[in-house]
């Protein structure tokens, strides 16, 4: 090293945790619900996309950094609309639209894989397929790299096959079962028959918040199970479905995505799939300060018997984890994706009430 210095060398600096994730596995992290800033520390730290949900407006007017821009959307829109719905939304795709911006030059150098930027419609018209298309067609129209969100309905499903159909790229979210991941599958696969093209279909898991609900039932029901085997939930119910995808669908130019990421087992036990995660700036900042080993977990499954006792002590493990354990009707009715769901419409509530105050302040 004092030979080094003499010669005025200076050693390399080490890699980020996210720089070695890059080149030494197929995982790959996207940045959720970002800031401006945020997006642009997460482009250069090496992130695939950004995501983002109908909680955005929600946390971009009270970040600091952005909260006088989302009033000011706000304000712009109740102008011109009564409809306090679409003024959320406007004011959210307004808000989004910057962090397109920011990943466009990624998107057009990499000819459109690296960039994509996601949004997500009015989390109460979830089951109006009209209304789906209709507002992912104006989405479409905010940038090249927008990818829209339909989330784990009927409607959803069909919604996706028909934007698949059309040339489009989607992002099926809200999935939190092995049933709903393969109808997505299914009928983007016919989606693409129609289209006679294979444009980027994104299908999430839900570790996060699948395990958030799990804990949320065992400790309301007083159900006697290891907290350790509760944290289980949601990756194992995550890794079956790659599984699933790994063995029928891998072909299709379809990949997972992991999100809601809450804990570093919600990325780290995804490593070496070929497969996304979305996760919080702070969380990825973390991950590269601590800088931890990188071991392949993703076919590191629980034992038979771990997975008999989640079935039998949380029923909508079962329902999400067996081929069998969920029909068509029960897709949005699974109590994790209601109680995921239910966050969407309380963040939502709150942008609606703020953005009656406004209309009162101003147009009244």
């Amino acid at each position: 090293n004092s030979k080094m210095k003499e010669k005025g060398c200076k050693e390399k600096p080490m890699k980020t945790y996210l720089e070695r994730i890059n080149e030494q596995t197929p995982t790959r992290m996207w940045v959720n619900n970002p800031t401006p800033s945020e997006a642009k520390k997460g482009l250069e730290a090496g992130t695939f996309g950004a995501t983002s949900n109908p909680t955005y407006l929600s946390h971009m007017l009270k970040a600091e950094e952005t909260k006088d821009a989302a009033l000011s959307a706000i304000d712009r829109y109740v102008r011109m609309t009564e409809d306090d719905h679409l003024v959320v939304a406007l004011a959210y795709q307004e808000m989004i639209a910057k962090i397109a911006e920011i990943f466009l030059p990624l998107f057009q150098e990499t000819g459109g894989e690296k960039g994509w930027v996601a949004i997500q419609g009015n989390p109460y018209r979830d089951d109006d397929i009209d209304f789906i298309l209709q507002e992912a067609h104006r989405f479409y129209e905010i940038s090249p790299n927008i990818v829209v969100k339909v989330s784990a309905t009927l409607a959803g499903i069909a919604a996706m096959e028909k934007l698949t159909s059309e040339g489009r790229c989607v992002l099926a979210t809200a999935g939190v079962s092995n049933y709903y991941a393969v109808q997505m599958f299914e009928a983007y696969a016919r989606g693409v028959q129609i289209a006679g093209s294979a444009p980027t279909l994104f299908v999430t898991t839900l570790a996060a918040p699948f395990e958030n609900y799990a804990k949320k039932y065992v400790e309301a029901n007083h159900i006697s199970i290891s907290p350790d085997l509760v944290e289980k939930s949601g990756t194992e119910m995550s890794k079956k479905i790659y599984q699933i995808w790994k063995e029928k669908y891998s072909t299709l130019n379809c990949k997972l995505m992991g999100g809601g990421v809450r804990a570093a087992r919600h990325f780290t036990e995804m490593v070496g799939g070929d497969m996304h995660v979305t996760c919080g700036w702070n969380f990825i900042d973390e991950m590269n300060r601590t800088n931890p080993e990188i071991l392949s977990r993703i076919d590191a499954m629980a034992s038979p018997e771990e997975l008999e006792e989640l079935k039998e002590k949380i029923p909508a493990f079962r329902r999400a984890y067996e081929a069998d354990g969920l029909v068509a009707a029960d897709l949005s009715s699974h109590p994790a994706f209601e109680l995921f769901h239910n966050g969407f419409l309380t963040a939502w509530d709150g942008v609606l009430s703020t953005v009656r105050e406004r209309r009162l302040l101003l147009c009244r």
